[in-house]
């Protein structure tokens, strides 16, 4: 009866060992950055939900991008979204703190100015196309 109760509690406490997290499911997002018809590569792309912590990722060559939230790929947490997206010119060698020129419309990179709004649903979120305009 012992090693029953002995192996019942041990049983209980590698249960509670199992990893759990204090985070709020993601689901993975996958999207492209177009701007004037074009990918747009190396820009900064954030997906910041209504309530939650925000997912960021950055463009390939291609312009498509991949959120992550905690780890890298896990994508964004589900509901709606405001998106900022950014990319500035690259830094100059010979002053690599001067101020850098916007490459994209600066309106798309506040949370004030950003018309781009996206919902994450549970299910596949990887269709998402980020349109910027002048």
């Amino acid at each position: 009866m012992l090693k029953l109760k002995i192996l019942s509690l041990g049983i209980l406490l590698l249960a509670g060992c199992g990893g759990a997290t204090d985070r709020d499911a993601t689901y993975s997002v996958k999207g492209k950055v177009i701007y004037n018809g074009s990918p747009v590569a190396q820009a900064n792309v954030m997906f910041v939900p209504e309530n939650g912590r925000p997912a960021s990722g950055t463009s390939d060559d291609q312009g498509e991008f991949t959120l992550t939230t905690y780890t890298s790929g896990d994508g964004a947490q589900p509901g709606e979204h405001q998106v900022l997206v950014t990319k500035l010119e690259p830094a100059s060698p010979n002053d690599p703190y001067a101020t850098r020129k916007s490459l994209v419309p600066e309106k798309y990179g506040e949370l004030k100015t950003s018309p781009l709004k996206q919902s994450i649903n549970t299910g596949d979120n990887s269709e998402i196309t980020i349109e910027l305009k002048d």
